[in-house]
């Protein structure tokens, strides 16, 4: 794909119908790693980097993409216009399998297990509007 930084007629995925779109978008809520016109993941985790990464060779060249200590990123507005505008309308999110895979990105992000692997498993949000808004997704789809 040739110069995207601009350009706003670009289509990258589908975040509504693809699972494997859907769970990079919870994957990148995790963290919402953005500025100016890149957007990326900020993460420890080389799997789950790498996971991302493959995600943006769907898009990109290898050569445009970056990586910097625990930070993947590409420079692509239309690519970041996207993202934000998903994570803006999560309501969208209307099939199982897409909520599903949406839910599994945010938690491998984010997400916590109490060591007795029973008690507690949950994610954390840094906003209480947020974390009510995800629940009613879930509420509203009986999980």
């Amino acid at each position: 794909m040739g110069n995207t930084v601009g350009s706003t007629s670009t289509n990258f995925c589908n975040f509504l119908s693809n699972e494997k779109d859907a769970y990079i978008l919870g994957l990148w809520c995790a963290d919402s790693y953005w500025w100016a016109s890149s957007i990326g993941l900020s993460n420890t985790d080389k799997d789950l980097i790498e996971k991302f990464r493959d995600f943006l060779r769907r898009f990109f060249p290898e050569n445009r993409i970056k990586f910097n200590r625990n930070h993947l990123f590409v420079n692509s507005r239309p690519l970041l216009r996207e993202f934000i505008s998903a994570k803006n309308n999560l309501d969208n999110l209307k099939e199982d399998r897409i909520i599903r895979a949406y839910f599994s990105g945010r938690f491998d992000g984010d997400g916590s297990i109490d060591k007795n692997l029973r008690n507690d498993c949950r994610i954390v949000y840094g906003k209480k509007k947020r974390s009510r808004n995800r629940q009613r997704i879930i509420e509203k789809n009986r999980y």
